[in-house]
């Protein structure tokens, strides 16, 4: 699954890396069928930037039982309610022979890892929203790039033909 994840994140990432390089020496040298292959090249390398996180999300189903099955809770919209068990474990008269005890003992672990994977669950969607409203200023701040360049391409063209 590693190699996988990793495979996956180089070659949806190298495009759009190469293109961010390489646009100012590219821009500057090209003629117009050029800037118009770059103009193509920004959103097919985006596409394969942001089809990253699609595929992450297909090899960890792919990859992990327990994945699945959460996946199938939260998409099949089944609520659950933690505390059932506890409650009906802990109202049970313990037998002599303690199988209700390690029954019940079983299932309050079980429920402490759950919070404990939910509050872990929580921090992560945090800095995923964190993540995502960075993003979103780098796309802004990319767009004012484009548009710069475009405003520079634009008075460079105005030149020549004012010659």
């Amino acid at each position: 699954m590693l190699v996988g994840l990793n495979t996956v994140f180089l070659v949806s990432s190298i495009p759009i890396s190469v293109y961010v390089i390489g646009y100012n020496q590219w821009y500057e040298e090209g003629d117009t069928r050029d800037l118009a292959v770059l103009g193509l090249m920004w959103p097919i390398t985006n596409i394969l930037m942001y089809s990253n996180n699609t595929f992450n999300f297909a090899l960890y189903i792919l990859s992990g039982k327990l994945i699945r099955k959460e996946a199938l809770k939260l998409l099949c919209c089944s609520k659950t309610n933690i505390n059932a068990d506890t409650e009906l474990a802990a109202n049970r008269q313990p037998e002599a022979n303690g199988i209700h005890i390690a029954r019940h003992n079983r299932i309050l672990t079980n429920n402490m890892a759950l919070q404990s994977v939910t509050r872990m669950s929580d921090i992560k969607i945090r800095n995923l929203r964190n993540l995502i409203q960075i993003g979103e200023i780098v796309r802004q701040q990319r767009i004012q790039m484009i548009d710069e360049m475009s405003q520079q391409k634009n008075r460079r063209l105005t030149k020549c033909l004012n010659k």
